[in-house]
């Protein structure tokens, strides 16, 4: 998914069923066992944003609750899990998830210690703002439409690839 602020692109993440054959989690060998292959959980992975404006919610924040609504209205999935940098596990927490597991490192990146979390799509969902996201396209349909300058869109078109 993507969020739009007029025609920029400022915010992306990644949603993908833990059944999937590639799920980054899994790949890296993050993924906790018991979560294999369960029904209800999606992986969030990839979720980045360009720093927002003065006055303007975290471009992720605005984007990740978006995107736990858009999964509310067309998923059967209850539940999601992603690791992140310690320095943002605030942030993570204040939308939906909690820390699950030890910090660990990744080579090869931030020397910032990481952890997996594990969240509720529907305590996520409810801290969506309606009121300034619109979504646009369809998964398999129109390529989405761009919107006027001051309005804030989650490009769906790329949702599941």
């Amino acid at each position: 998914m993507l969020l739009r602020h007029g025609e920029r692109c400022v915010a992306t993440v990644r949603l993908t069923p833990v059944g999937a054959r590639h799920v980054e989690m899994r790949d890296l060998g993050l993924l906790p066992t018991e979560f294999e292959g369960a029904d209800d959980l999606l992986e969030v992975s990839r979720l980045a944003a360009v720093p927002s404006e003065p006055n303007v919610r975290s471009y992720a924040g605005i984007l990740l609750p978006a995107a736990a609504k858009w999964v509310q209205q067309h998923l059967a999935t209850t539940r999601f899990i992603a690791y992140c940098r310690v320095s943002v596990l605030k942030l993570m927490v204040a939308m939906g998830s909690e820390p699950i597991g030890e910090p660990f490192h990744l080579q090869e990146r931030t020397s910032e210690p990481y952890r997996v979390i594990l969240g509720n799509i529907a305590r996520t969902a409810a801290l969506h703002d309606s009121s300034n996201v619109i979504f646009t396209g369809a998964q398999g349909g129109e390529p989405a439409r761009l919107l006027d300058e001051g309005a804030l869109a989650i490009d769906e078109q790329d949702t599941w690839s």
